[in-house]
């Protein structure tokens, strides 16, 4: 099984296994640093879908980091090798170590838009 994330974003938050470009030091970028190895960890692309198109989720968390709904993909096809990956790596990991600094930024991470792309080369 090819075990590996091409790109995933959430918010202006980018989470991948390429070096990804940080720019200002906000709340959003630091919690991109607590985010990105948790998903990372999770998400299997299926070797067969590694061409596929992107798909977007929105995901709600709790303050505790646990899943306030299941994700919902909104953009792309929901019965997609990869739109099931990503549905699948949020609720593996699940819940998310938030840390308490960022308790006070929760309208910034309580609901996140996140896009998922298999592609090679993305």
């Amino acid at each position: 099984m090819n075990r590996r994330i091409v790109r995933v974003t959430a918010f202006a938050l980018t989470l991948g296994a390429a070096a990804c470009t940080v720019h200002a030091q906000s709340p959003r970028d630091e919690l991109e640093k607590i985010l990105k190895p948790q998903v990372r960890s999770c998400f299997v692309i299926p070797y067969t879908a590694r061409n596929d198109p992107p798909v977007k989720l929105e995901v709600g968390l709790n303050h505790d980091g646990t899943l306030a709904q299941a994700p919902i993909v909104v953009e792309g096809d929901p019965e997609s090798p990869v739109a099931r990956a990503a549905v699948r790596a949020f609720e593996r990991c699940a819940p998310f170590a938030i840390l308490a600094p960022f308790a006070k930024d929760y309208p910034i991470w309580k609901r996140l838009r996140v896009t998922f792309n298999a592609k090679r080369g993305s």
